[in-house]
């Protein structure tokens, strides 16, 4: 059964996402693993260019563009690629990779059900050639996508942080005081709970036994 306020204060969300993440980094902290306090980090300021996303901050969007057909102009029309179209164009044209903070999708996510993300000046060469529908020139593209996407990734998140909570408290105790004391466990044990964790953010699912109790579990990274 859970003992921590904290853990109940989130589930009733008393407490935001962002104060959530800034929590859990305290107590992540203790544990002395850069990849998982970097993790939170990245969700509190964004993923630089060098890093790679989750898999969950990626959705797939439908490629639109203003263009001309000799003297017509075409404004916000769909953009069929070809079947023969080269996969990194298509990686380009067809995903939305969110590498904006917690608090930028929040704001992503007030305009009218729909974010539109503008493609750089260099792809639209590559993409008007690509393109299955007839165009002299290429003026903008853009990816469009629900704002469902967000709110399914601001879930994931939530979710994430829950389990990370509950993990913590299962093999420390009450978190209340926003530290973990590591006296009573030895570094097999921190260890392992790093890599529960580290699972836990990037979908690897290891099975736990025992009750689900990590310290006496056994598995192999």
């Amino acid at each position: 059964m859970v003992k921590s306020k904290l853990i109940k204060d989130f589930a009733r969300n008393t407490i935001d996402l962002e104060s959530a993440l800034k929590q859990l980094k305290l107590l992540l902290v203790d544990l002395n693993k850069k990849e998982l306090v970097d993790w939170v980090n990245y969700e509190l300021q964004g993923y630089p260019e060098n890093v790679e996303i989750p898999s969950y901050r990626t959705h797939s969007g439908s490629l639109k563009g203003t263009f001309l057909n000799f003297n017509t102009q075409c404004k916000n029309v769909p953009i069929p690629l070809k079947t023969d179209t080269p996969g990194e164009i298509k990686e380009y044209t067809e995903k939305v990779r969110f590498k904006e903070s917690i608090s930028s999708l929040k704001r992503l996510q007030l305009g009218k059900g729909q974010v539109e993300l503008s493609l750089p000046g260099n792809l639209l060469p590559s993409i008007q050639m690509c393109s299955a529908v007839s165009m002299t020139y290429l003026m903008s593209a853009s990816i469009q996508i629900s704002d469902i996407a967000i709110t399914e990734i601001l879930s994931t998140v939530e979710n994430k942080i829950m389990d990370i909570f509950i993990a913590l408290e299962e093999e420390f105790g009450p978190l209340d005081n926003l530290e973990i004391d590591l006296s009573n466990s030895d570094d097999n044990d921190i260890q392992k709970t790093q890599k529960i964790i580290y699972n836990i953010i990037y979908d690897n699912h290891i099975e736990i036994g025992d009750n689900n109790k990590i310290k006496n579990s056994s598995f192999n990274s």
